[in-house]
């Protein structure tokens, strides 16, 4: 989920409605030292239904190169058949970092 540290960015919702259309259950990450107050907004998101939160200080700014680990741990426990985002800065920063270090192709 990507945040101005406030509150979840409008994409998030964006990447949220993509992800109810490919099928399954819907897990959201949540990071940064406000990740508690974004994650209960997320959780009222319809199609969610399921929320990891991590409260490390490191993934408060949104710089990728901390949440890629993060993500790239997430889904070697969780081996989702997705990982999606919002189409920003962010996001574009993000995922082919994400993609490499899973061997795997961003679409």
């Amino acid at each position: 989920v990507e945040s101005n540290g406030k509150t979840f960015t409008p994409g998030t919702l964006s990447a949220f409605s993509a992800a109810k259309k490919l099928g399954g259950s819907v897990t959201a990450f949540v990071g940064g030292a406000v990740a508690d107050a974004i994650a209960a907004e997320v959780k009222k998101i319809d199609g969610v239904s399921k929320v990891v939160v991590s409260k490390s200080e490191a993934l408060t700014h949104g710089l990728a190169e901390n949440f890629t680990s993060a993500i790239t741990s997430l889904q070697k426990s969780g081996n989702f058949s997705h990982i999606l985002t919002t189409h920003s800065a962010f996001g574009k920063s993000l995922m082919p970092r994400v993609a490499a270090l899973l061997d795997v192709a961003q679409i």
